[in-house]
């Protein structure tokens, strides 16, 4: 399943830069958590603020739809966790270098709402336990203030588990919140911009 969203994901990227109607870059705060399920029971860990960047190609259909692919560095992980008998665990921070496409629908034209799949390639971080990968799926809102600059939210579900131990189930989880910067393109001039 990892393997054929990859593929897609990165056939995606491929063929949609030759299209690439608009350049965009977002940078800013994640505030990402982890759950942990273990012996039945689950458990939500503290967060930590951590930072994301990226680089994004927009692909215009309609004044509605878009699609876009992105390449961004995210830091995942979480904050300190009691274990129990007097030790605690973290905080923990986890680098990844993550792909995604996203659907962007536009209700107006400076505002957009947008689902899309995404997958991450730990890049740094303790490895021991962990996996190399993370799959999962983001939800958000951008508005642009001006045909150049907005903001954005979005929330992350981690739906692989990242802990080789068969005892523990570990998903990430984020929120970000991004400055969005974005290139004049002939896309946004189509638009109105």
């Amino acid at each position: 399943m990892k393997k054929s969203c990859f593929g897609f994901i990165l056939l995606s990227i491929l063929s949609g830069a030759g299209y690439a109607q608009t350049v965009g870059a977002r940078i800013g705060v994640s505030i990402p958590y982890q759950v942990w399920k273990t012996e039945g029971i689950t458990y939500t860990t503290p967060a930590i603020a951590s930072l994301h960047l990226g680089a994004n190609l927009n692909m215009g259909e309609t004044d509605k739809i878009s699609t876009q692919i992105e390449l961004s560095y995210s830091e995942f992980g979480f904050g300190k966790v009691d274990a129990g008998n007097g030790q605690s665990v973290g905080p923990l921070t986890i680098d990844y270098l993550k792909v995604g496409c996203a659907i962007k629908l536009h209700p107006v034209k400076d505002l957009n709402i947008h689902i899309g799949p995404e997958i991450g390639f730990q890049i740094t971080g303790n490895r021991t336990y962990l996996t190399n990968g993370d799959f999962g799926a983001f939800a958000g809102i951008e508005k642009f203030f001006t045909p150049n600059i907005g903001i954005g939210a979005r929330y992350y579900h981690g739906f692989s588990d990242i802990n080789e131990d068969p005892e523990l189930k570990q998903k990430n989880r984020a929120f970000q919140f991004s400055l969005l910067l974005r290139v004049n393109s002939k896309q946004l001039a189509e638009l109105g911009f």
